[in-house]
């Protein structure tokens, strides 16, 4: 909760300050309601962490993914948005505005109650994640590749028209 309050206070503009609190109240109700329990394992259960080093390089996944799916108009947006994201804290924000933007993406599913199953799932999820990115990586590798040929073929024929 404290963490929410100093995201929201972080946030210049007042209408969206407002909107952030606003979401944290009710973050905050859900919480004193559960006693953080439920909040607390679905944290855990949906959790992917990653290495400081590449932190930012995920967040920027994220975002392209997150507005590839949820507003493809504004995927040219993506560098900009994860450029000013410098700490949880700031994701966390940005997580909070693009609920509140989209609340279609919240999956209303109930939580595994065995928590070996809830692990096997959040590893299987882990090694997607892992997969899918690896894949994205050979794509840009790929795609840097062709860029580079066609560049080197480009000024071999301006070489042999000179």
């Amino acid at each position: 909760i404290t963490c929410t309050k100093h995201v929201c206070n972080s946030i210049s503009i007042k209408t969206e300050r407002e909107q952030c609190e606003k979401a944290a109240r009710v973050h905050d109700l859900m919480v004193k309601m559960d006693k953080c329990h439920a909040h607390q394992k679905q944290q855990y259960h949906n959790c992917l962490c990653v290495p400081h080093a590449t932190a930012s390089q995920k967040r920027l996944q994220f975002l392209y993914k997150f507005y590839k799916k949820y507003d493809y108009n504004s995927l040219h947006k993506v560098n900009k948005i994860a450029s000013k994201i410098q700490n949880t804290q700031q994701m966390a924000g940005l997580i909070a505005k693009l609920l509140q933007k989209f609340p279609q993406i919240i999956a209303q599913k109930p939580p595994p109650t065995d928590g070996r199953q809830a692990e096997i799932e959040r590893r299987k999820r882990q090694a997607k994640y892992e997969k899918e990115e690896q894949q994205e990586i050979q794509t840009e590798r790929n795609t840097h590749q062709r860029e580079a040929d066609k560049t080197q073929r480009q000024q071999q024929q301006q070489q042999q028209e000179l």
